[in-house]
């Protein structure tokens, strides 16, 4: 509340997500072919990561915020057929989500524009590991230690994450055993933060294992 030294964050995102919405209403009804074509383009270039984010965030809606590991079976395990059913079922959803994407990426340009313009740069932080539940995860299951269930092994404590829930535990097996891979999606990572606005990325260690060979 304003003057109160506290900050409403259900609110402010509440407000957010209805401001959003009308923006992406507005977009649907008025935009110009010019605009339709900005925005698949964008979709089609950030599709490595784009395609399984706004699915996750989709899905996640659609389970009232629950983890993932809550999915079930055929969600949690991504099932190729039960993914291509929610694409289409939550097809309005994922088209909002992309839209928001978008536009955060438009304004972020804008704003790295006007950074350099002044000679500011801007540093980025990486994590070293994801939330657990996250679309990271989720989308790269094979790359963590998880249990049957999605769960990870190892969790780091809380004066190690500063009370995240991060998954520390990197399967190094298979990470060596398919190393290009294993290596790409960090890899479009660091383009994605370079593209989002930082001219130098700095990756944070909380806690637990570095990745191998780093």
């Amino acid at each position: 509340a304003m003057g109160s030294g506290e900050a409403e964050w259900d609110a402010a995102a509440a407000f957010r997500d209805r401001q959003l919405r009308l923006a992406f209403a507005a977009f649907e009804r008025d935009a110009s072919a010019e605009a339709r074509a900005e925005l698949e383009t964008f979709c089609v270039e950030q599709e490595a990561w784009l395609g399984d984010w706004t699915l996750f965030w989709a899905l996640k809606k659609a389970m009232n915020g629950a983890p993932w590991t809550e999915w079930g079976t055929e969600l949690r395990e991504r099932d190729r057929s039960t993914l291509g059913r929610a694409r289409m079922t939550l097809g309005p959803e994922i088209r909002f989500q992309r839209f928001v994407q978008w536009r955060f990426g438009r304004q972020i340009t804008s704003l790295r524009t006007a950074c350099v313009e002044r000679a500011v740069g801007l540093i980025g932080d990486l994590p070293f590991y994801p939330a657990h539940d996250s679309a990271d995860v989720w989308a790269h299951q094979d790359l963590f230690q998880l249990d049957e269930r999605g769960r990870p092994f190892k969790r780091a404590t809380l004066d190690e994450a500063e009370g995240l829930p991060v998954v520390t535990g990197i399967d190094r097996q298979r990470y060596v055993d398919f190393k290009d891979a294993s290596e790409g999606v960090f890899r479009e990572a660091l383009a994605l933060a370079a593209r989002y606005g930082a001219n130098a990325a700095r990756a944070q260690q909380r806690a637990g294992e570095a990745l191998p060979g780093r």
